[in-house]
């Protein structure tokens, strides 16, 4: 593969990755006001309530920054229920803290947006990732003697119908079958 397909074939992951980082940035400027309005609500004050989003946000953003493909299968995998976890907590954050259903359904779009778009650009990643190492490629013509015309081979199916029709001529009680072609 050339270095201009592995451009051309790349360049839509890294767009959508850059959407998804993009997304994420966005969802933790607003579940950050959302996490430090629930930490009061359920009783923390001051610096605590503050640093909440901290400790809500960071989930996410570790379990995000382990999908990246420097690291192992197995370390991409946890990162990505780090990554739901977090998504998990910080949509109830949004959703508890809105004062209307309108701010509600944002928060909660807010996180689902972030979720669906981080699956999707990982699906990609897997799909261009099979495709790398599993290319696909035409059968190679059968080869052929000087001076001969190529042989023309029927299909597996027609071969297999043909074995199929044959038995059943032997094998059937029906005399209309037995007749040969």
């Amino acid at each position: 593969m050339t270095s201009t397909t592995s451009n051309t074939s790349r360049w839509p992951i890294v767009v959508a990755s850059v959407v998804a980082w993009t997304v994420l940035l966005y969802a933790i400027a607003v579940s950050s006001t959302h996490i430090i309005e629930t930490a009061f609500r359920i009783g923390l004050t001051g610096w605590l309530a503050y640093t909440a989003p901290l400790l809500v946000d960071a989930v996410a953003i570790v379990g995000k920054l382990g999908r990246l493909e420097r690291f192992s299968d197995e370390t991409r995998r946890s990162s990505l229920w780090l990554f739901m976890f977090g998504g998990a907590i910080s949509l109830t954050c949004n959703v508890t803290a809105g004062e209307n259903l309108g701010q509600q359904i944002h928060g909660a779009i807010v996180v689902v947006v972030m979720v669906w778009l981080e699956s999707h650009v990982t699906k990609m990643k897997l799909r261009r990732e099979l495709e790398q190492h599993n290319p696909p490629h035409a059968p190679a013509a059968a080869p052929t003697s000087p001076g001969m015309p190529p042989v023309v081979a029927e299909p597996a199916e027609v071969l297999a119908y043909r074995e199929a029709a044959a038995e059943l001529r032997k094998t059937s009680r029906l005399s209309g079958l037995n007749a040969a072609e």
